[in-house]
């Protein structure tokens, strides 16, 4: 049995059916309503859409032949103000993620960050509302 623990670039499954990723997503709805117990806005964040030309930027971007981007990583993040995000960022063959666009020598250029974020929230965002993963 392989160590849990190392990093495996080829991490990902697909479901074999939809009944398990619509329940889980109709719990975390069940857990996370969009209103509290006096009616007030919670804001939660259900889902987020990033365009195909962004996430391909993170996986495409430049690196040196060494430390290509060979995957996602995504974190959820809560700004001051208690908005909750989505962020995306390349992860290189070691387990590492890739903050940096690469400089022309290969060396991380700080002035180009690869942090992604700011895709379209759902809610309010929700377009695909006869999708089973979006409704009860």
């Amino acid at each position: 049995m392989a160590d849990a623990t190392l990093f495996d670039p080829y991490a990902g499954e697909f479901f074999s059916d939809i009944e398990e990723p619509k329940s889980w997503t109709k719990r975390y709805r069940q857990e996370h309503p969009a209103l509290d117990e006096n009616n007030q806005p919670k804001n939660p964040l259900y889902s987020t859409y990033f365009s195909k030309e962004f996430v391909e930027a993170i996986l495409n971007q430049t690196r040196p032949a060494d430390s290509p981007c060979v995957g996602l990583r995504i974190y959820r993040g809560t700004d001051s103000n208690q908005k909750q995000h989505t962020i995306l960022v390349g992860v290189d063959p070691e387990g590492k993620d890739i903050l940096y666009a690469a400089a022309a020598d290969g060396t991380p250029s700080i002035e180009e960050v690869m942090v992604g974020n700011y895709g379209k929230a759902c809610p309010p965002s929700c377009n695909d509302t006869s999708s089973a993963l979006a409704t009860d």
